[in-house]
């Protein structure tokens, strides 16, 4: 189903508006299957086999960059059109699979609940099998974003640590939720997200209603760089606004406009290129 989703998504990108886009979006995508990598592998705090790709950049310097998709999505659909970019500022790839997509294990999907712990075990594969001296960013786009804000707030991140790139992410799955039930099916949040809330504890054994970015912002102590489409109707842009306002770090804001969910990169390139270098240079005064 999500490959097919995924298809069907790339069926969407090349028609309309977004035809002139669609060989930069398709060049990407085929730039990530191509490049040589390897495919590395882990268990989770819970048991699960995650997967991910680390490409080893032969004219690469101290900095990796963990790149962590959105739901039902996939790492080429997310990044294709950045990963390239990275790379030639001289990064290493880590290429997640979050839990319950593609190559990694799992029946249940958590919002970044779960996901969090997984990114910070990541991290530490990387300090273990890259470099104790790695230089480590975070780069999340949409439920990916909360993701990798939710895993820097957290206690035991390593202090490799250095910045962290948040891409159209939403404050909390409880928010998100009524956002779509109201905006999809004319549902009030309760008690039709109660009654989930209660599904996902007994199933899955987690609660979307108790983690917030916005919470957790005061937390992460390293650079971050805010980005968001302001014609997003899926994730709307007031939640990166309010995880901005909660931010107590250093930060930036880029706000894309007439932009839809997730394609900042891709509609406006120059100006995310320009936001992304000037992040990297206040990243670098960052101490390990």
């Amino acid at each position: 189903m999500q490959k097919k989703a995924n298809e069907e998504y790339y069926e969407y990108l090349n028609r309309g508006e977004m035809a002139e886009r669609y060989p930069t979006f398709k060049e990407g995508i085929n730039w990530l299957r191509t490049t040589v990598h390897e495919d590395w592998y882990m268990t989770s705090f819970d048991g699960l086999r995650l997967h991910a790709r680390f490409y080893e950049n032969p004219a690469g310097d101290d900095r990796a960059v963990l790149l962590s998709h959105g739901y039902h999505s996939s790492a080429e659909h997310d990044f294709g059109v950045i990963a390239q970019f990275y790379y030639e500022q001289g990064f290493h790839l880590l290429v997640i699979d979050q839990r319950a997509h593609e190559g990694s294990e799992g029946q249940y999907i958590c919002f970044g609940v779960k996901e969090r712990y997984d990114v910070v075990a990541w991290c530490k594969w990387l300090v273990l099998h890259r470099s104790p001296d790695v230089k480590i960013y975070l780069h999340g786009v949409s439920m990916g974003c909360a993701t990798v804000v939710l895993a820097a707030a957290l206690p035991d991140m390593p202090e490799n640590l250095v910045g962290v790139v948040a891409d159209c992410g939403f404050t909390n799955a409880y928010d998100q939720f009524a956002y779509i039930a109201k905006r999809e099916f004319s549902l009030p949040a309760f008690p039709f997200l109660n009654i989930i809330d209660a599904i996902c504890k007994r199933r899955a054994g987690f609660s979307f209603r108790k983690v917030s970015t916005v919470t957790e912002m005061s937390n992460i102590k390293v650079p971050m760089l805010f980005v968001h489409g302001e014609k997003d109707n899926f994730v709307p842009v007031e939640h990166t606004h309010r995880n901005y306002a909660a931010c107590t770090t250093k930060k930036d804001l880029l706000l894309v406009p007439d932009t839809g969910h997730a394609l900042c990169f891709l509609m406006a390139p120059d100006e995310y290129r320009e936001k992304l270098l000037k992040f990297f240079e206040v990243c670098k005064k960052q101490k390990i």
